[in-house]
């Protein structure tokens, strides 16, 4: 399964080139592979409505979207769904977590709040007449991250503050600050004092153990690191799709993306991910389909 980012989908799906979709899905189907939809990544390929306000032609791309075969991943559960687990796990004494299945079987239930389906809209529309119902009542909905990209430039220049050797040596720490915001927010049953702090740790040691968790801190810190790099609003997009990694076989992303995964994973448990990462949908397809 190759998780596109969205500049991939557009490419495939409004252009001949570089690969032209019938071809695409034929070669895709007869080796038994599949692509990712994401809440992501689908709302992005469909986000030109809010432009020209066209939702016919939405529709029709998202019905060739949904013609080539895929799975879809909720991308925006991994991390919680992780720490849950772990805790378990580490409670229990467990030598591993129970693996975690991110795979959902309707697109729609990749969404999180404020635009969840509940069951009444499952049964009373299809993915088409929710798309059409969310553009008219809250176009946001086709931009998820925008809302918070002012507060999240703001907290990038804030942790620029910090030298990067300073910051570095305090990275146990930072870790579990971010992992008790996390837990604090979801979990019913938080770990406390010196339990929080020996999870923090075993999970900053291990890194399979939450991968996604893992590789969103690391991934963070080296954006932080590289001042000149400011934050544009479709970071967010790029930085949730390389958090999914661990669950796909393979992952397209831009360049300047792609070199953060790689620094952050380089020398650690995670860096065997490095193989499944490509830097466009083409070069996936030439070495996997046109074997």
């Amino acid at each position: 399964m190759v998780l596109p980012d969205s500049r991939d989908l557009i490419n495939l799906l409004e252009h001949d080139e570089p690969l032209h979709v019938k071809e695409f899905i034929d070669a895709v189907s007869r080796c038994g592979h599949a692509i990712v939809l994401t809440l992501i990544n689908v709302t992005e390929v469909l986000a030109p409505v809010l432009d020209d306000g066209d939702v016919d032609r939405m529709c029709r791309t998202f019905r060739l979207l949904k013609s080539i075969p895929h799975r879809a991943l909720r991308e925006s559960f991994l991390i919680i769904e992780e720490i849950d687990l772990a805790l378990k796990a580490f409670r229990s004494g467990a030598s591993a977590p129970r693996p975690l299945n991110a795979y959902v079987l309707d697109w729609r239930d990749t969404i999180t709040p404020p635009w969840s389906v509940d069951v009444e809209q499952y049964l009373c529309s299809s993915e088409e007449e929710f798309l059409i119902e969310s553009y008219r009542g809250n176009s946001d909905f086709f931009r998820p991250h925008a809302p918070h990209t002012a507060a999240l430039r703001d907290l990038l220049g804030d942790n620029r503050l910090t030298k990067p050797g300073e910051r570095r040596a305090v990275a146990r720490k930072l870790f579990r600050g971010a992992l008790e915001k996390h837990i604090r927010r979801q979990l019913f049953v938080a770990p406390t004092g010196e339990e929080l702090e020996r999870f923090g740790d075993w999970l900053y040691d291990n890194p399979m153990w939450c991968p996604s968790f893992w590789l969103s801190f690391a991934l963070y810190q080296r954006w932080v690191d590289n001042k000149t790099d400011p934050m544009e609003e479709g970071d967010t997009h790029d930085f949730n799709l390389a958090m999914c990694l661990p669950y796909v076989d393979a992952l397209t992303l831009d360049r300047r993306t792609m070199t953060y995964v790689r620094q952050a994973i380089r020398k650690t448990s995670l860096a065997h991910f490095d193989q499944r990462l490509y830097p466009d949908l083409s070069a996936w397809f030439k070495e996997t389909c046109l074997k």
